[in-house]
């Protein structure tokens, strides 16, 4: 049948009005009978593309957005969105289509959008960002570009950039109620907790939901003022859990209506166990479908012939987690095991596609909740190993979910989950203390070691001393290398005595990416110590030949107590310099304490923050101890890095897990060794 443009666009009108109103399943019916009479009518196929993809079946909408540029193949406004769609999809071709919209017509506003946007996804931020500023420049009065921008920003980690754009939103549409949510986890990543605290509030007022109330309550700055904020934090989060406990909830969708994890609780140096399994209960409460079973997970289990394996992970790459794990993707024996990685794109990090290049199969995650469970869902994986959970608000959601048979969560954010669905705790039997079962949700796997494979460093080809590096030549220096948010104030007072007892000692410390915590540090140690204050160091960041450096001119390096380094530890190590650590209470606090078991460093952890200070003082001082310590670490150190056991540590767990999952069973928590 040939039907006239104008009879065409009389049956579409109707079907777009019912489509811009929400009523979905009336506007497909009219797309479905306009398609029905004439094949060929592209505007109709793509509009009933884009309404599938709001309808939550991307895959339908993208093939839809497909057909229609089969008949008109130069359509930039099809093009445009099909990229959209690709970017929920994750696909990283979603760049290149958005890209032909631009050759078509140069100035068309939402193909350069769309393109900006995949760039973010992709991990092309600085392409973004500088695509994303000329759009600005000139349409600024359009609050998404904007919002889009200030997005570039926070995955740059210019918060402060970031904050102006977020503010430029709330200016143009101020009554925009989650522009105040963005703004205030915008001021939570730059530090700033108070001014976090602040927009939160006037988010509440405007949306008065339980996620706005319990994300208010959960807000917290890395790096507290004092002791009494530490508890003050935990206080406001357990009398809202209190009140919410009497209350009948609904949260959607956590990943918008919260998006945050428990990360800040972790540095508090108190167990978190039965907090964050509050916190798990009250989403499973507010949100019950944060716990969907993937089809692959109901019914009696059959593994595959090679067990298939997903580790999934935010923060592969450059990152510590890639790191510390990524070797594992590479040596997992390949007649026992299929290897997936999954993780964000970031196409710009080289460190990232060389790690997601060792796996078998790679899974890019979108920044959507349930398309991104589907999307792991899909992989059907006998197990799934989370290499942390806790440090994004995305993974941390996706845990809720029984996405594979088996599911373990390793030691990258070395804290428990509270999250039912999350089998098991892989970590060292070294690093625990006695009281180890009271610090898990999970059941524990206690390893002969972390399952760390950390590759050789490169030797420092070019040696920079005190003097290049801005540090005093004859100091005595105690340099503590860690991020400031794991300096808990309870210890400030450690670091301040060593200073009294060591009239030609600095403290050096790193400065912070966000000056507020810098700046919140500085404050804090005036107070607590404005006799010796003046004597610690804020050292400006540095790149990674300056850090090793840095490391290397240390006279001594020292841990922080409620959360020990990790990467750092391997860092300093290939410098030599002799680390003092501290048996904490928690395996948060012992992990360089277990590495030093692996090559016979015992003599270099201090077992009270007292003897501490003691062990501090001697080693900074006595050169001939430092040199027999820095032979040592030269002669066992090497050991340490890509280590096969502690490959087959974790091949034995995941055998040992997925062969009595089989039969309906779990492991037992407790120690798990090679056999």
């Amino acid at each position: 049948m040939n039907l006239s443009v104008a009879s065409l666009q009389g049956m579409i009108n109707p079907a777009l009005a019912l489509h811009q109103a929400g009523a979905f399943g009336q506007a497909r019916e009219l797309y479905k009978k306009i398609l029905g009479i004439a094949p060929s009518e592209t505007t109709t196929r793509h509009l009933l593309g884009v309404l599938e993809h709001q309808s939550g079946h991307t895959a339908l909408g993208v093939h839809l957005i497909r057909q229609a540029l089969v008949i008109s193949p130069a359509e930039p406004l099809y093009l445009a969105n099909l990229a959209a769609l690709l970017v929920a999809r994750a696909d990283p071709v979603a760049s290149s289509i958005a890209a032909r919209s631009l050759v078509i017509e140069p100035n068309y506003l939402d193909g350069a959008a769309n393109l900006a946007t995949a760039e973010l996804h992709e991990g092309a931020i600085e392409k973004a960002i500088a695509r994303l500023s000329r759009l600005v420049r000139h349409n600024p009065e359009l609050a998404n570009l904007h919002d889009l921008l200030a997005s570039g920003y926070e995955e740059n980690e210019q918060y402060g950039m970031a904050i102006a754009s977020r503010r430029r939103v709330l200016c143009l549409v101020p009554g925009i109620h989650d522009g105040y949510q963005r703004i205030a986890n915008t001021h939570t990543m730059h530090g700033q907790g108070r001014e976090a605290r602040f927009h939160l509030e006037r988010w509440g007022i405007i949306n008065p939901t339980p996620g706005a109330k319990f994300r208010a309550a959960h807000n917290q700055d890395r790096v507290p003022e004092t002791i009494e904020g530490v508890a003050e934090t935990r206080r406001r989060l357990e009398a809202y859990l209190d009140l919410a406990e009497t209350q009948s909830l609904t949260i959607p969708d956590p990943l918008l209506g919260i998006g945050v994890t428990n990360f800040s609780l972790s540095y508090h140096d108190l167990t978190n166990r039965d907090l964050v399994r509050r916190i798990a209960e009250y989403y499973l409460r507010a949100c019950p479908e944060i716990a969907w079973t993937a089809p692959h997970c109901r019914g009696r289990y059959r593994p595959s012939r090679r067990i298939r394996v997903a580790f999934v992970s935010m923060f592969l790459g450059a990152h510590t987690i890639g790191k510390l794990f990524s070797g594992i993707f590479e040596y997992l024996p390949r007649d026992r095991f299929e290897v997936i990685a999954v993780s964000q794109a970031r196409s710009s990090d080289v460190a990232w596609r060389d790690q997601i290049a060792l796996a078998d199969d790679k899974l890019t995650l979108a920044r959507d909740l349930p398309r991104a469970r589907h999307q792991l869902a899909d992989v059907e994986a006998d197990i799934i190993v989370y290499l942390d959970i806790g440090m994004d608000p995305l993974t941390y959601y996706l845990a809720f979910a029984r996405l594979a048979p088996v599911q373990a969560v390793c030691v990258g954010h070395p804290d428990t989950t509270g999250i039912p669905n999350i089998d098991y705790f892989l970590t060292s039997r070294g690093a625990e203390p006695q009281n180890w079962r009271e610090h898990y949700t999970e059941r524990a796997i206690l390893l002969d070691e972390f399952p760390f494979f950390y590759r050789h460093l490169p030797i420092i080809e070019k040696q920079l001393g005190r003097a290049e590096l801005g540090l005093p030549e004859r100091a005595t220096l105690y340099v503590c290398p860690q991020t400031l948010f794991k300096m808990h104030p309870a210890y400030d007072g450690v670091f301040l005595e060593i200073l009294r007892c060591d009239p030609e000692g600095r403290l050096v410390m790193i400065e912070s990416a966000q000056a507020p915590e810098t700046d919140r540090m500085r404050a804090r140690l005036e107070r607590a110590g404005p006799d010796v204050a003046n004597r610690v160091i804020f050292q400006r960041r540095m790149n990674g030949l300056e850090y090793l450096n840095f490391t290397r001119e240390a006279d001594l390096l020292v841990e922080t107590f409620a959360f020990a380094g990790g990467n750092s530890t391997f860092e300093a190590l290939t410098t030599g310099t002799p680390i003092l650590a501290y048996a904490g209470k928690h395996m948060r606090s012992r992990v360089t304490m277990d590495i030093f078991r692996l090559i016979g460093l015992e003599d270099c952890v201090a077992p009270d923050t007292g003897r501490f200070v003691e062990m501090a003082l001697e080693l900074a001082h006595d050169n001939e101890r430092r040199r027999e310590i820095r032979s040592r670490i030269a002669e066992t150190a090497p050991i340490l890095f890509e280590r096969s056991i502690a490959v087959e540590g974790l091949a034995t767990f995941l055998e040992a897990a997925v062969d009595l999952r089989r039969d309906g069973k779990l492991l037992e928590p407790g120690t798990l060794s090679v056999s």
